[in-house]
């Protein structure tokens, strides 16, 4: 099915677009915001005025260990490649700064599919530094994820490189790291454009994009759970303190965000970048 523009820059009726977001919000939403009065959704996506139910995710722990601000919807966090606004997820270096996240935000898509690809753009906080006794390479991320049990995630999955992952498949790792992306080992605080080939079931060509630059192609056996809930701003492994270390190793107590704006998903080929 086709979505007109969303304010995000992408073009009008473009084929094959299942889902995209909206970036039109009236209103900044923090994680105690009610969904159910004025609400997220809107083409399936993240707007106003009804459609898919989205939704942010909270939990009293995401106050206690993030003094700077729950996950959020902002114009702060927008693409500048577009209007609107983006999503802020905070990751921090409570105790051994491993898995201390604001609760993400959940996205249906209007129905289950089993091949698509999606993109993204995705914007690591300048100075964003990995943990948790030193400044290191990120062991994973799980940036976004099928909610499903055998489903996929993507983020850094191996070798200190973005991938995707399943039960079936296991870490299938591209040829692009954190360090090449950010042009060092902390968060280069810019919007960088992901997008990625998924399909479930045995000899499923995978394949992925950075800035427009294929840097995964290859065949796997991959799970055979579809997508359709998906969970944007999960967890990951230890976050440090500017020095790279987490709040037990002696680091000072510190929230880092990373932003995601202008997601799309098509079933039927590469969307590519605004």
């Amino acid at each position: 099915m086709d979505y007109p523009t969303n304010h995000d820059g992408d073009p009008v009726g473009r084929s094959g677009v299942h889902w995209e977001t909206s970036d039109y919000l009236y209103n900044d939403y923090g994680a105690n915001f009610n969904p159910g009065i004025g609400g997220i959704g809107g083409n399936g996506g993240i707007g106003m005025a009804g459609g898919f139910f989205t939704s942010l995710v909270s939990s009293p722990a995401d106050h206690l260990w993030h003094p700077t601000g729950d996950d959020r919807i902002c114009t702060a966090a927008n693409n500048p490649l577009g209007g609107g606004k983006g999503f802020r997820h905070y990751r921090g270096n409570a105790a051994g700064g491993q898995n201390n996240n604001g609760g993400g935000v959940n996205i249906n898509l209007p129905s289950a599919v089993g091949e698509f690809w999606m993109r993204l753009y995705m914007r690591y906080q300048s100075g964003f530094t990995w943990g948790p006794n030193g400044i290191a390479n990120p062991g994973y991320s799980k940036d976004m994820r099928n909610t499903s049990p055998n489903g996929w995630v993507f983020g850094i999955q191996g070798a200190a490189s973005w991938g995707i992952q399943d039960t079936s498949a296991g870490a299938i790792v591209s040829n692009k790291s954190w360090q090449s992306t950010m042009g060092g080992m902390t968060g280069d605080g810019v919007f960088h454009c992901y997008e990625f080939h998924w399909k479930n079931g045995p000899n499923s060509h995978i394949e992925m994009w950075v800035d427009n630059v294929k840097v995964l192609d290859t065949i796997k056996n991959t799970s055979t759970d579809l997508t359709q809930n998906i969970w944007l701003g999960s967890n990951q492994n230890a976050v440090g303190d500017a020095n790279g270390k987490s709040v037990s190793n002696g680091g000072v107590p510190t929230d880092w965000f990373t932003d995601y704006d202008d997601i799309a998903v098509s079933t039927i080929g590469r969307i590519g970048p605004i």
